[in-house]
């Protein structure tokens, strides 16, 4: 019976209370888009992993290799820090694995490898590892996997602001922070970075004698602008720009004279992007101009073309992607791809260049019963001088 009493006057309170609170009404909710990628609905079979927006927050002065090595299972060599770190999936060497940002392949058109040292974490909100092979995706070359970087807007936030601050041993000092704004049509992140160290720790050389470390300074500093604006419920625009520069000094090792070797490296990205948004799908024009600088320097090296060797690339890149939803089981996905490649060296008697362009089509059936995946992706890459 106590029970029962219990029971009847929890009920009687929530009834109350619900015929005191929720009344009959009518709200307008505001149209939603929602767009995804070949790496979202294409990939069945493939291992994803997509590191979530608290562990970015809680990693914010590392950068991209110390993040894959802490948070995935994937292999980073690397040589300290401020050092050149690579990536080895599954076995394979660092070209075969593309890094790419807002879906332009970033790896260096000379050497094929990315530096990941060179890319801070706190300029993402989205940072996604696809594992295997996915050169039907998104080009020769991904034999190993792929790393994707993105800024994704994120309408009728308002206002947010990051700063962190951080010192450590070593002289080791460092900045970064976020400005966004957004409302019902506008997103525009404001993201920078400076860090410095002398990483003057001491050591036992061969001899068993202490000594300093000397020449292993290094200062980077970074900026990341994005701006995207939304115009009706059929059309989204986007912006972003992004300039990189790295001062990393090279030490000698324990068995080579002491020098005074340092490399310089500097990046200018730009993109942008329309994408239309139709009933059953949508379509997508992007384009994007990247340009790297690598500039070696060893005033003490007996080969002359290493006292001050300057490597320049310049990428150009047009992508169309055209998405299309048959129905709730059917997706279709279709584009072509148009890159020029640029370089200049030192080393080159003349500026190399290289056009080359790429069409794939996609095609996905799900089985809801099942909880099954098909899926069927096609590409078919176009280089100048050699058949692919």
């Amino acid at each position: 019976m106590r029970y029962l009493l219990i029971a009847g006057f929890v009920f009687s309170f929530l009834f109350s209370v619900s015929q005191n609170v929720i009344n009959d009404s009518v709200y307008e909710l505001s149209q939603v888009q929602i767009t995804s990628n070949r790496l979202n609905d294409f990939s069945a079979g493939l291992k994803k992993q997509n590191i979530d927006s608290l562990t970015l927050s809680l990693n914010n002065f590392s950068t991209l290799d110390e993040l894959i090595q802490q948070q995935t299972s994937v292999y980073i060599k690397s040589y300290g820090q401020g050092g050149l770190a690579t990536i080895s999936f599954r076995g394979t060497n660092a070209a075969h694995t593309g890094i790419y940002w807002n879906g332009f392949r970033l790896n260096p058109p000379n050497i094929g490898s990315a530096d990941l040292s060179l890319f801070p974490t706190s300029f993402f909100n989205s940072v996604e590892v696809l594992y295997g092979a996915s050169g039907s995706l998104f080009g020769g070359g991904n034999i190993g996997g792929n790393i994707q970087l993105k800024n994704n807007p994120d309408f009728n936030k308002g206002k947010k602001i990051n700063l962190n601050l951080s010192a450590g041993s070593f002289h080791t000092y460092a900045v970064n922070g976020t400005v966004q704004l957004s409302n019902n049509k506008w997103w525009l992140s404001t993201g920078f970075t400076y860090n410095k160290a002398k990483n003057d720790f001491s050591f036992k050389n061969l001899n068993g004698n202490k000594e300093i470390r000397e020449n292993a300074a290094i200062v980077q500093y970074g900026f990341m602008q994005d701006i995207n604006r939304r115009i009706g419920d059929k059309h989204l625009l986007g912006l972003s720009f992004w300039y990189q520069y790295a001062d990393r000094e090279i030490p000698r090792t324990l068995v080579t004279k002491p020098g005074y070797a340092s490399q310089k490296d500097k990046a200018f990205r730009v993109s942008g992007k329309w994408i239309y948004f139709l009933p059953k799908g949508s379509f997508t024009l992007k384009s994007a101009f990247f340009t790297d600088e690598l500039k070696y320097s060893d005033p003490d090296s007996e080969i002359e073309q290493n006292r001050n060797s300057i490597i320049l690339t310049n990428t150009f890149v047009t992508e169309a992607i055209y998405q299309y939803s048959l129905n709730d089981r059917i997706n279709f996905n279709a584009g072509a791809n148009f890159t020029d490649y640029i370089g200049e060296s030192s080393a080159y008697t003349q500026n190399p260049k290289r056009l080359q362009a790429g069409f794939f089509g996609s095609a996905l059936y799900k089985l809801p019963l099942l909880e099954w995946k098909i899926n069927l992706n096609l590409r078919q890459d176009f280089i100048e001088g050699f058949y692919v």
